[in-house]
């Protein structure tokens, strides 16, 4: 079949019917058609290419490309890659070292609520850093503790041997200050983590006895004044410089001061042995010589016991706890027991309130004792909840940090002056008095906390 110049069997119009019929296919025409239309369009061959009647315009149809033809299809120009920019990347932070160390004791607030912590020394805030405490599941205790042992490269005998560094034990129950991981929220399972650069500074600051008070909220300790610390204890220590101040009988507290038998220093002797210990003496020393000593022909002879050893003179700092609950002041040295008396109250009904007032010396003058306190935070502990997750825990500790506190109801000044402490250990506390040594107000009892054998006065607040 030839119509003009153009032929059916050309291999060009073979291939132009070929790509057209999935058109025609579409719009319903059949292959006569098909072939009709492609040869009335005279893509048939380039003997064509000349201008016709029927198109004057040349062979437009053949030398268009077809989108599929790839051999039609010019090449894409290949773009230059550009070498990639080294990023810099950011230098290993250092730690900051502190270039001076705090001075006087130090007094270390922890805020549960805000997860920060703030080290105070004798002239006030020194540091401050995150911290991530206890999450809800494995709380930190709230109160008032201190330092009881140091270990730079210490491991968990809890969880599976977890490396705990710069460690700074303050139960030993499992509560500790140490290095690790903070994230911004609660995370631990009990402890308080610092960051490693903070954890190092920190651990070259303390001594065992220095004092840590968690709470819910901020708090922070001020300079205090009050007749009972600066006049009573200043003339209590001033009598016992007088020479007949030094004689035995004076003191008044040696059935409590005096050395005791190894079974009762172990830890603080309750009401009831106090009571034993003190009829016993005070029977011995009212009988007349004849009938306290044995007589040889009324008395078997018997090998004399060698006197008790004296007890190991001890130094350091002092802690003295005053306890409503047991109507009765505790005073430790070196974490050990030094003596306790019973005391009495005014309004003995009405609550204290929990402060710690702390010694230091007067950079005015070194003979000199000034004070500071710590009042902690009264009321019931806001419950809380196991956030689900990250944005949640983190939105929580916003929300706890933009929170006001209201102060504590009961001042330290109403606490002190309620206090009825005997003249006797009043001199007894003054004689042992210096710089980091503390007072601790507090409704609690004796065992609301852990305090035991090696450590502090222990105190629980919630």
């Amino acid at each position: 079949m030839s119509f003009g110049r153009v032929s059916a069997d050309d291999p060009t119009v073979l291939r132009v019917v070929t790509r057209a019929r999935p058109v025609a296919r579409q719009a319903g025409l059949g292959i006569a058609a098909t072939l009709t239309a492609v040869l009335i369009a005279g893509a048939a061959s380039p003997a064509i290419a000349a201008p016709s009647p029927f198109w004057p315009h040349g062979d437009w149809l053949i030398d268009a490309p077809f989108a599929d033809d790839d051999d039609a299809r010019p090449a894409p120009a290949a773009r230059p890659r550009r070498p990639k920019a080294a990023r810099p990347r950011p230098a290993a932070p250092k730690p900051a070292i502190a270039a001076a160390k705090p001075k006087g004791p130090l007094v270390i607030a922890i805020s549960l609520n805000r997860q920060t912590m703030k080290v105070y020394d004798q002239s006030g805030l020194f540091a401050h850093s995150k911290i991530s405490s206890g999450k809800a599941s494995h709380p930190t205790p709230k109160g008032v503790f201190t330092i009881i042992q140091k270990n730079k490269w210490h491991r968990s005998n809890i969880y599976s041997g977890a490396p705990m560094p710069y460690m700074q034990r303050l139960t030993w129950s499992g509560i500790a200050l140490h290095g690790g991981f903070v994230p911004g929220y609660p995370a631990s399972h009990g402890c308080v983590r610092m960051p490693d650069a903070f954890a190092a500074q920190l651990w070259t600051w303390t001594r065992r006895g220095a004092r840590v008070v968690v709470t819910d909220d901020d708090v922070a300790p001020a300079d205090f004044s009050h007749p009972l610390l600066n006049e009573r204890l200043v003339e209590a220590k001033r009598q016992l410089e007088t020479p007949e101040a030094n004689a035995p009988s004076n003191y008044g507290l040696r059935p409590t001061l005096g050395a005791a038998p190894a079974s009762l220093r172990t830890a603080d002797a309750g009401p009831k042995v106090d009571a034993a210990v003190t009829s016993d003496l005070a029977t011995a020393a009212a009988l007349p010589a004849s009938t306290a000593e044995p007589q040889p022909d009324t008395a078997p002879s018997v090998a004399a016991e060698p006197a008790p050893a004296a007890a190991p003179k001890r130094t350091g700092p002092i802690s003295v706890f005053v306890s409503r609950k047991d109507a009765r002041l505790y005073v430790r040295q070196d974490f050990e027991p030094l003596f306790d008396v019973p005391m009495t109250f005014v309004d003995g009904d009405r609550p204290l309130g929990t402060h710690v007032f702390t010694a230091r010396n007067d950079p005015r003058d070194k003979s000199r004792l000034i004070w500071n306190v710590l009042s902690l935070p009264e009321g019931s502990p806001r419950k809380s909840v196991e956030p689900a997750g990250k944005t949640e825990r983190r939105r929580d500790a916003r929300r706890a940090a933009a929170t006001e506190f209201a102060p504590p109801i009961h001042s330290a000044a109403d606490a002190l002056g309620r206090l009825n402490i005997p003249d006797d250990a009043m001199a007894k506390i003054a004689a042992a008095l210096i710089a980091g040594s503390s007072i601790i107000v507090a409704d609690q009892g004796l065992k609301s906390g852990e305090t035991g054998r090696g450590t502090e006065f222990i105190l629980h607040t919630h």
